[in-house]
């Protein structure tokens, strides 16, 4: 399913595959506050952009919630502007509608990352920052909330 809109992907199935436009993705705030932010001119990205250029886009989806914000994928959507691809394959995550629950899925999701100590410091900022935003809620509200995070 082509999604051009953000109407479209708030009604799209979140567990198949969907071409989503470049243009409506948004990056997560909390991606640049965490993680150094690549220059275009990097070589890794340089190569992500050539790999992208030579498959005719995304291999592996990014995250997007409903919203069109970006959850995991940021570099491969950089790389996308980049090189001027319309689409970028996605999958939805339903689960991340408050940003509590965007903050965990976007460390989640960096897990494999290889990182520098200021950013592991980051995450444990931001790790406890998102908990402290689940304590609002009543101990029961909180384990549903939480469960549906998948955290």
């Amino acid at each position: 399913m082509r999604i051009l809109s953000e109407e479209q992907a708030e009604l799209a199935d979140p567990t198949e595959i969907h071409e989503v436009s470049v243009s409506i993705l948004t990056p997560n705030p909390d991606n640049s506050s965490i993680y150094h932010v690549q220059d275009i001119e990097n070589p890794d990205l340089q190569g992500l952009c050539q790999t992208m250029r030579d498959m005719g886009g995304n291999e592996e989806p990014i995250t997007i919630a409903p919203d069109c914000e970006i959850i995991s994928g940021h570099r491969r959507w950089a790389a996308a502007r980049q090189i001027g691809l319309p689409l970028l394959k996605c999958v939805i995550d339903r689960t991340a509608k408050t940003r509590e629950v965007r903050k965990l899925k976007l460390i989640i999701h960096n897990m494999h990352r290889r990182k520098t100590r200021v950013e592991l410091a980051r995450e444990i900022i931001y790790w406890e920052e998102a908990l402290d935003g689940f304590l609002k809620y009543a101990p029961g509200e909180m384990r549903i909330e939480i469960g549906r995070a998948h955290v």
